[in-house]
């Protein structure tokens, strides 16, 4: 599995997985470059919000409200700036709105197949991105205790469904550290359950709550013209009606559990990890928050659902130039363009360098060398040569001498 930022490993290597489908679908067409694992997540994430507004709508919420949730969520200029650089968290949050959208599109024929395909879409998000995990566990205990039929015969059967889909793809994780001899590296979520164990009372504490209602209401409708105080105070009246419609209008406990429990999982969580809290851990969650805050729409009477609706639809439309100029900027690696044109006349040219600098190249965490060889061209680390482009885009190879981070 990838490294996790807070030390240890994913459980397994779907992101990999990904990475080298990309490569092999699209590279023919657009070379060896880190874009293209960009555009095949963002395709996936879009494509996954797609499905979830599909199951959303067999709820018998007005198209208008089904559409300003797909608004709301595909144009959410975080995540979308996240799938654009390819990383991970984004991928988790696609594979868990496609879980999501199985589950309320199929609660009612409940299958073993589908209980086998739900559980691996849930277990990949989370070799994906560890903070799936509230969402993955709920629809996972939800399919198997769910359905059209109920019995002790029937759970069992898809929890082996489950455990098989679960089992299947932790060989890989399992595989390897047979191979190393060595047990994955103790991380934050080890010393935080330690922790817990130590002082149980940490579990009453707000701090998952207010980060998961403060920083989700952030994230959800980021670019929008609310004070963060007033952001949270509308995620937390949309929740609460959204729960009155749910579970006391229509008593549907399934679709309540679905849409609260995950949150309330992670808030949980947040509250006892022993490390400090990153926004971007709330992003495979945002299928959920983007169904939270489309339910108060069942409360409303049949002759006034629509109009409601649309005005929904309507603020989430006028938000879209800011969130448009919002995602321009954010993740953005602005002289990617000249530095791929400056690697491809290096490799057209057959020179050999030691090493390609860019502009930026010092302010991130970033090396564009690599670019070189991924174009066909030539890195050696005997070579005297460096080649540096300037701020204004023009390349220049010369003779460098060696330091010591050569």
């Amino acid at each position: 599995g990838t490294p996790r930022s807070g030390g240890g490993f994913h459980l397994g290597p779907a992101y990999y997985w990904f990475l080298w489908a990309s490569r092999v679908v699209l590279s023919p067409w657009l070379g060896n470059l880190p874009h293209v694992g960009g555009i095949t997540v963002t395709a996936v994430e879009l494509a996954s919000v797609g499905a979830l507004a599909l199951a959303v709508g067999r709820l018998g919420l007005p198209f208008p409200a089904v559409l300003g949730m797909t608004v709301l969520l595909a144009s959410n200029p975080y995540s979308a700036a996240l799938a654009r650089a390819g990383w991970n968290p984004a991928l988790a949050l696609a594979f868990a709105n496609l879980a999501l959208a199985l589950y309320l599109a199929r609660r009612d024929v409940w299958t073993d197949i589908d209980q086998f395909i739900l559980a691996s879409l849930c277990w990949i998000a989370m070799h994906l991105h560890v903070a799936a995990f509230p969402l993955a566990i709920c629809l996972i205990v939800l399919g198997a205790c769910g359905g059209p039929t109920f019995g002790s015969a029937r759970i069992a059967t898809r929890i082996a469904a489950a455990a098989t889909a679960v089992a299947l793809l932790q060989l890989p994780f399992t595989l390897a550290q047979s191979r190393s001899g060595s047990a994955a590296a103790t991380g934050s979520i080890t010393s935080s359950i330690a922790r817990l164990m130590h002082d149980p009372g940490i579990a009453v504490d707000t701090k998952g709550v207010a980060f998961v209602l403060g920083d989700g209401a952030r994230q959800l409708f980021l670019a929008a013209p609310l004070s963060p105080s007033a952001a949270t105070m509308l995620l937390g009246t949309l929740g609460l009606a959204g729960a009155w419609a749910v579970l006391v209008r229509r008593r549907d406990g399934t679709l309540g559990v679905a849409a609260y429990l995950p949150l309330g999982i992670a808030a949980l969580a947040f509250t006892i990890l022993d490390r400090e809290l990153e926004n971007y851990w709330l992003i495979p969650l945002l299928g959920v928050y983007g169904l939270v805050v489309t339910l108060p729409m069942l409360l409303a009477r049949q002759r006034n659902a629509r109009g409601v609706a649309i005005v929904f639809l309507a603020a989430t439309v006028v938000i879209l130039p800011a969130r448009w100029t919002w995602f321009r900027l954010d993740h953005r690696y602005g002289y990617y363009g000249v530095m791929t044109r400056a690697a491809a006349s290096l490799a057209q040219d057959r020179i050999v360098v030691r090493a390609l600098i860019g502009p930026m190249d010092n302010v991130r965490p970033t090396s564009s060398s690599p670019l070189v060889r991924w174009l066909g061209g030539t890195l050696s680390a005997e070579s005297t040569l460096v080649a540096r482009v300037s701020a204004a885009g023009q390349l220049s190879v010369r003779a460098e001498p060696f330091d010591a981070a050569d």
